[in-house]
């Protein structure tokens, strides 16, 4: 799958990559407090299974800002 960005949007929808993984973590602890994230390996299986499902939203400073599975 390709990046994809819209011209009127400052944000990109690409799919995750291992580097990602300590960022979705991080985003998972201040979404879902007091509940355990995903383990980096969960993640780097779920990348290594089915990485056109697994997708992220960043920023123009490519901060991860939600994650997503399709």
């Amino acid at each position: 799958m390709a990046t994809t960005s819209f011209p009127q949007s400052p944000f990109c929808v690409r799919q995750m990559t291992l580097t990602d993984i300590p960022a979705v973590i991080e985003l998972q602890l201040h979404t879902f407090p007091g509940k355990p994230p995903w383990e980096a390996g969960q993640l780097e299986h779920h990348v290594s299974v089915f990485p056109e499902g697994q997708l992220v939203v960043s920023d123009p400073a490519g901060r991860i800002l939600a994650r997503a599975v399709r």
